[in-house]
């Protein structure tokens, strides 16, 4: 869980994972590294939010979540491109997921969490297909 003091070495531990390459193992491991919750069903949001990391705002913006630029909580958002949150790499988006879910949807069982994500997208059978992908990730296990 990331627990840093130093604003320096927290800018410089980011900015070294940045150089990372977008794949599953690393994006989990980030994900644990900045305590996102649930992070399985996370990382299936984002692989079906991003077309598995192909999107055009993934690629334009690094967005892999399809967020809009927040006005009311902590964001790492460097702005709004195209109606959507712009971010410097993958891991601009993945930080910013773990803000908004510490802000909206922390501390919920798995069942209450993704009973949560009805509000995050209008896709009606979206937690139908996260559970499903989510589920065949921890297959692959």
């Amino acid at each position: 869980v990331l627990e840093h003091n130093n604003p320096t070495s927290l800018i410089i531990a980011l900015d070294s994972w940045g150089e990372k390459e977008l794949n599953d193992e690393n994006i989990l491991a980030f994900m644990e590294f900045v305590g996102i919750e649930h992070p399985h069903i996370v990382l299936a949001q984002m692989k079906l939010e991003s077309g598995h990391y192909k999107s055009k705002l993934a690629k334009e913006n690094n967005n892999y979540f399809g967020m809009k630029h927040p006005s009311r909580r902590a964001t790492t958002s460097l702005g709004s491109k195209n109606g959507f949150a712009s971010y410097k790499n993958w891991v601009g988006s993945v930080l910013d997921y773990a803000l908004w879910q510490r802000t909206y949807a922390s501390n919920l069982s798995e069942k209450e969490y993704l009973d949560s994500l009805s509000t995050y997208a209008e896709d009606k059978k979206y937690i139908a297909k996260v559970k499903k992908l989510a589920k065949n990730l921890e297959n692959r296990k």
